[in-house]
């Protein structure tokens, strides 16, 4: 709680410093200010403070920027052609560390969930001693032009206890759940930001770049790579059936995971969008304002679910959101998702709010409002809500899961350079 108060203490100064500087300007009054490319500081992004979504907004943000910098580079003289190649593939070793650093705090994050800690590592293969380490920036260093499998390890003595703690209380089950969730962490957060990223694509329409969806493509298939090359017990793939396994379902096998990131690629319509764009070089327009729906193949521990993202821009400040999350087959389930993205002026002085609630299998909340302090810098406020009973907390609550019962919540505050 500490930690979090002084996080949003140092948001508050930076942004108070800012509007000093800047107090002259006058704060931009553009009904698409909300869609403009953003840099932003969020107490979510400091050490003890993250949840998934802040650091998949990191990734997001940072793709944006390197897409900005390829289109500073000059065109029409001697070699500019091949240094635009070089800067892209070495923006896109980036933004692969990007999707690494972001797969293994998903495993962490889970396990953090459960009251355990984790360490970040370099390579699976190293054999050194458990110390603490969850740094997500630093990590994100260390995983630029890495060769060996980043892995993340969750304390042994912690698990134990926690496996104990299930097994006296009559609970395998639950033993087993969360070794799906913690296993599945990864695979999953690369499946969001692949959502967050088509998010995007969809939201600003205009500046969509070929870089935004080799990003989308990568992360969604992430999944299915990364099933489809699993060799031995220990990959998370095969970690996730065997305890599909231990649970006595035998309908989660080798290939599920691969067949639900290639379906998902299929039936989606960012996916098109892309082959659209390098014929076009154009977004894929909205027939009758409305968003093509897209699908997302996530992994519970129901069983394989399918949220399927779609929308309606009834204006340029008012876009709505809407789309559903279900688990077929012998533990279906469902979750309904309803939001709106919405910018309003108070005596001409836009703010801007997003607000998405979840609910069937328990009520999760997103929100978030923000408005503009000078020309170019915002100030915001945001929570995240979770049950630990949905399928959405199972991928984003950060406590309460051992307990089985209750909400995960988060409080944040962030700034942001608008460009």
């Amino acid at each position: 709680m500490k930690k979090s108060l002084s996080a949003l203490m140092i948001v508050l100064c930076i942004a108070i410093n800012s509007y000093t500087l800047e107090t002259n300007e006058k704060a931009s009054s553009s009904v698409d200010f909300m869609k403009k490319d953003t840099i932003s500081f969020s107490s979510a992004y400091l050490e003890g403070c993250y949840t998934n979504k802040q650091l998949a907004n990191f990734n997001l943000e940072f793709l944006r920027t390197s897409e900005r910098l390829l289109d500073c580079i000059p065109e029409g003289y001697s070699g500019s052609t091949m240094l635009k190649d070089a800067t892209w593939f070495l923006l896109f070793i980036f933004n692969m560390a990007g999707s690494t650093t972001l797969h293994e705090i998903g495993h962490g994050l889970r396990a953090k969930s459960y009251g355990i800690d984790f360490m970040l590592m370099e390579d699976m293969d190293d054999d050194k001693s458990f110390h603490k380490d969850e740094n997500y920036f630093n990590f994100f260093f260390k995983s630029l032009f890495n060769t060996n499998r980043a892995a993340c390890s969750a304390d042994e003595t912690e698990q134990l206890n926690l496996e104990n703690y299930f097994v006296n209380s009559g609970k395998i089950d639950e033993w087993y759940n969360f070794d799906i969730i913690f296993s599945a962490g990864g695979i999953n957060n690369n499946t969001y930001l692949a959502e967050k990223i088509s998010d995007d694509i969809h939201f600003k329409n205009s500046n969509t770049k070929f870089l935004s969806y080799v990003s989308y493509i990568y992360d969604l298939l992430y999944g299915a790579m990364y099933d489809k090359t699993a060799k031995k017990s220990g990959d998370d793939p095969y970690n996730i059936i065997n305890d599909f396994n231990l649970k006595g379902r035998d309908d989660f096998k080798k290939g599920t995971i691969s067949d639900a990131g290639i379906k998902s690629l299929f039936l989606s319509a960012t996916t098109y969008s892309f082959f659209y764009f390098m014929f076009t070089n154009k977004p894929m327009a909205k027939p009758y304002g409305f968003r093509l729906p897209d699908v997302f193949p996530y992994i519970t521990t129901k069983g394989m679910s399918y949220k399927v993202v779609s929308g309606y821009e009834a204006s340029k400040t008012l876009n709505l959101i809407f789309g559903f999350e279900s688990v077929f087959g012998k533990e279906a389930a469902t979750e309904i998702n309803l939001g709106l993205n919405h910018q309003v002026s108070i005596y001409t002085f836009p703010i801007s709010y997003k607000g998405i609630a979840t609910f069937g299998q328990g009520l999760d909340l997103e929100l978030s409002c923000l408005t503009p302090i000078s020309k170019y810098f915002d100030i915001g406020l945001g929570c995240e809500i979770y049950s630990v009973t949905s399928l959405m907390g199972q991928r984003h609550a950060t406590t309460n899961m051992k307990e089985g019962t209750g909400q995960s919540k988060n409080l944040f505050a962030f700034i942001q350079y608008r460009y």
